[in-house]
């Protein structure tokens, strides 16, 4: 009788949590995050990880005067996929992929099985949630995360951004800014500039560059992300920024 009631609480503590994260996070289509990796309703999913990310860890990353780079965090993981590029770095210990979807959690952990290029060994994933972690990041990935918070979470987001990431002067967080213009759904043109509309939200530099600096960070670079660096769907729409804390 014990163990079964232990087991229940787990399972009662489990789906209070999710319900908890619902009303916090939000979601899209009538249904919260959770909802939609349950019925593998997923059109952010793009299928691999981003090129931009692979190009910044070959280029730069991968050079030996990052070797201070061991603990790096990617929130809003999903499936996982740059966590898989960020395992390539050549002197990380630990890669933690953070979702609140335990379904999109389970999800990326099968999808380790298939790695081609990255250290299956130095992946973790985590159902969590981001304002809850306490531990300290060398590198933090944002993609597709802050575009999809609740607007009323910004100032939140880049706190947090802050506590997480670890007190060297040359530790970074790297913000991929998405979407800049999203489809309009009447006309099926790019042009639709409604900021209050989403997830995701419509982002630009100006807007995370008032977030972060307010925190004490500092852009290093900045600039459109070229078309071959891009998922094809997403070309011509995002921004790349890179930030250290001053």
């Amino acid at each position: 009788m014990f163990k079964k009631t232990k087991v229940l609480f787990k399972k009662t503590t489990l789906m209070n949590q999710q319900q908890d994260n619902s009303i916090k996070y939000g979601g899209m289509a009538n249904k919260s995050w959770e909802g939609l990796w349950q019925v593998k309703k997923t059109p952010w999913d793009a299928g691999k990880g981003v090129p931009i990310l692979k190009h910044l860890v070959d280029t730069i990353y991968n050079k030996e005067e990052y070797n201070f780079i061991k603990n790096v965090l990617v929130p809003g993981a999903g499936s996982g996929y740059d966590c898989e590029i960020l395992s390539t770095l050549k002197h990380v210990n630990k890669v933690i992929g953070l979702d609140i979807s335990q379904s999109a959690i389970d999800h990326a952990i099968k999808l380790k099985e298939k790695y081609t290029i990255g250290n299956v060994s130095k992946v973790d994933f985590i159902c969590q949630d981001f304002f809850g972690v306490k531990e300290k990041f060398d590198l933090i990935f944002d993609y597709t995360f802050l575009c999809a918070l609740p607007i009323q979470l910004r100032r939140d987001w880049a706190s947090k951004m802050k506590d997480l990431l670890n007190k060297n002067e040359r530790s970074e967080l790297i913000t991929l800014i998405f979407p800049l213009v999203k489809k309009n759904e009447e006309t099926g043109e790019m042009n639709d500039m409604d900021r209050t509309k989403g997830p995701p939200y419509i982002l630009d530099f100006e807007l995370v560059n008032d977030l972060l600096t307010n925190e004490g960070f500092e852009n290093i670079e900045h600039y459109k992300v070229p078309e071959n660096l891009s998922h094809p769907q997403r070309a011509n729409n995002e921004i790349l920024a890179r930030w250290i804390l001053k």
